[in-house]
Order: C-alpha cells, then structure tokens, then sequence
C-alpha cells in the first residue's frame, strides 16, 4: 500500500512539473523553414526570431505567451509541431551527416530546385567547406539560381563530388530558402538579433571547443592562455589555436549576416560615438542594467545564453574596429593619446563646467583644425587609455567625459 501512495505521489509532481520543450540532439539543427506549417505558426517563428529547432529546445510551454501573437491556438500548434517533429523521421534528412555516416542516395532523377526567393542570394556569401567551393568553381556558378535545375547525376560525375558534398549544397539551398543569408532591414535591427546569430553559432561549435572558446573569453575578465590549457590539458599555443579556429569557423558559418551586424554596430557605434561596454549592452538589449561587477559576467536571463562579458571579448576579436570596452573605467597609459588631442580636449573640458557628453567633445575637438577629420574610434581609443580624461556613465547609452584627479577634475 505504501508504495502505491509513493508512486501516485511521484506521478502527481510531475505532472505539475513546467512541460519543456524537447527536440532530439541529431535534429536540433535542422532549420524551421524545412517544415510545412501553418501561416499562423510561420509568421509566429519569424516575428520571433525562431529559425531552428534548436532555439525551441529547452524552453518551457509556459513561457511563449510572453511572445507577441502567442494565443492559445498557437501554442496547440506549437505543441502538435514539436510532438510530430518528434515522431517524423524526415527530419533525418536536414541534419548534417555524421563522420562515417552513409549518406542516403538520391533518385536517379533527382535535380536542385532553388526556391525563387533564394536564387539572388551570391554564393560567395555564403559558408562553404574548400571542397564545395570546388565544385561551384568549376561550375562557374556566382548565384543560387545558377544551380537551379542540375541533375545530381550531373554533380556526381565530376571529380571529388560524393554524397556529402550533394548533401551540404543541398542544407545550403534549404538555409537560403528559410531566409537566414537575406540581410535584415536597417530599421527593424536591434543588438539582441546580434547576440541571438552568435548564440546559434557558438552553438555550432564541436562541444569542446566551445567550452574552450567560453572559458577564454568569458567571465568578469576572461581566462589567460595557460589556466585554460591547464583546464582541458593543453599547452597555451594549443589553447590559441583552438580558439582561432573557432573564430574563423564562427565567421565562416555567419557569413553575410554576421558582417552586416557587425558592420551596423560599428556604425551605431561610431555615429553615437558610444563605446561598448557591459552596461550599455545590457542597456541596448532592454534588460535593467547593474552597477556591480558580478551583473556584468552574469547571463542575461531570456535574453543571451552567455556572460556580458563574453560576447564583449568575440565581438571585439570578430571586428577589432568596434570601440569595445570590457570594464567601466578608461584605463592605460596616456602615450596612447596624442598631446594635441589632449590639450584640446582639456580646454574643450574647461570652458564646458568640466562635463561633456562624448559627441559634442567630439565636434569640439574637431574645431581645432589639425583635428578636424579625427575618426570617432580613434577619439574613444584616446580616451580610453588616456589618463587625463574620465569616461562616466550616468546612463549606459549617453556617456561623459571629465576631466581627471590632478588635471583639474573633483
């Protein structure tokens, strides 16, 4: 009789536990667009910024009426999508094929179709591994399109093409299609879009050699080169070497994507003359912004799946143009900045109640003549290991610039 009251009891607590969603591992990367849903259930993952089963996996059955559009009907359809996915077998064939995997044989009819809307889309953006850029080169295809239409027999009859080189052109076309390589309207991009295509990329990496990647950049200030190599016993270069190589593939897998938001925080960057630090990060992503030390290496809950910090480290190795400061205070030696830079600056400073914001010290340095086309990266750098100024953030998107202890500042 007692075991029967423990049994109940342990079915009841369950049942009250939150339902999560669970996609299996060899499918999670495999991209929504593959599937036929409803329009109601597209527009849902689209607006939401879902584009794989990995970025439903995990999440609670709870949490996505706090999502926009998310009734009750779209939730049931959720919940019938993951159910089926789960029982489907097709999904077998959007997954990358595994190391010694057999790669399954197409029809001996079988041809590329290439969605229309995915026929402009220049292959030289696109990720590709040497031996596919191989075979495009000889080829001579620069578009999607160009491919439309080729029997596969035609591909495997040149050299070095086997089945997973078909397979991997073929994930290209379906990724193209689902519009993951189509570049986001100026407008509608936020710094959270950013965040969430390095989330899926790291996610990408083989599993070591992410957590060598976040172990070196993340944290309050990150890991040296020889206390990860004693964490995962290797030498500080075979540490580098790692990690260069989980940049270049980051960089290879986001493509032109990845460039145009990186190319668009610079410019928000450079014309907002705004460096980027922990604080206006968060302040950008919309979540409430901490002063103290241990917010800015803790993960953004719902928001980022990595410390402040880490993405701070990647963004300013995959573009060393961004003015990226990972602590709050300007720190290093005043030789970075020049004297004319300087002393402008300071007399900008003293005529102005010894307070700037960071774009108007800009344009009143640059009224000096030999400084008129000083570059808003150059200016922050300056700044930033100059010991004569303060750079304050009385808010995290509109800092100051003061003058420093000994140079006239409080």
């Amino acid at each position: 009789m007692k075991k029967r009251r423990t049994t109940a009891k342990r079915t009841v607590s369950s049942a009250a536990s939150p339902e999560t969603v669970f996609i299996p591992r060899k499918a999670r990367d495999t991209l929504l667009g593959f599937f036929a849903v409803s329009v109601r259930l597209r527009h849902f993952f689209e607006h939401n910024g879902f584009r794989s089963l990995n970025d439903l996996h995990g999440r609670e059955f709870s949490d996505f009426p706090k999502y926009r559009n998310c009734g009750v009907k779209t939730i049931a359809e959720i919940r019938d999508f993951v159910h089926a996915v789960r029982a489907s077998r097709a999904i077998r064939a959007a997954v990358p094929i595994a190391p010694g995997q057999q790669s399954p044989e197409p029809a001996p009819n079988a041809v590329l179709v290439v969605p229309a809307s995915a026929r402009e889309v220049p292959l030289a953006d696109l990720p590709r591994s040497v031996r596919l850029d191989h075979l495009l080169q000889k080829l001579s295809a620069r578009h999607l399109g160009d491919l439309n239409g080729i029997p596969i027999s035609k591909l495997r009859c040149l050299k070095n093409c086997g089945a997973k080189t078909v397979a991997e052109l073929s994930a290209l076309i379906e990724r193209a299609a689902a519009g993951e390589f189509a570049p986001e309207p100026s407008a509608s991009w936020k710094p959270a879009a950013l965040l969430h295509t390095l989330d899926s990329l790291v996610a990408g990496l083989p599993g070591r050699n992410q957590k060598i990647l976040v172990a070196r950049f993340g944290g309050d200030s990150g890991l040296a080169l020889r206390e990860v190599g004693a964490r995962f016993g290797l030498t500080s270069q075979g540490v580098l070497i790692v990690v260069n190589l989980c940049l270049s593939q980051i960089q290879s897998q986001g493509s032109r994507r990845l460039s145009a938001q990186l190319e668009r925080l610079e410019r928000f960057c450079r014309e907002n003359v705004c460096p980027l630090t922990p604080a206006s990060l968060e302040f950008w992503l919309g979540a409430p912004c901490a002063a103290s030390a241990e917010a800015r290496h803790r993960p953004l809950d719902g928001e980022a799946r990595f410390s402040l910090g880490f993405y701070l480290r990647l963004l300013a190795k995959l573009n060393p143009a961004l003015p990226v400061w990972p602590s709050r205070a300007a720190h290093g030696s005043s030789a970075a900045a020049s004297s004319k830079l300087e002393s402008a600056l300071t007399h900008a400073l003293r005529r102005s109640s010894k307070r700037l914001t960071l774009p108007r010290a800009l344009a009143q340095v640059r009224a000096q003549p030999a400084l008129s086309e000083l570059q808003p990266t150059l200016f922050l750098a300056a700044l930033r290991h100059s010991t004569r100024f303060k750079v304050e953030f009385p808010q995290p998107g509109a800092p100051v610039v003061t003058l420093a202890n000994g140079y006239g500042g409080e």
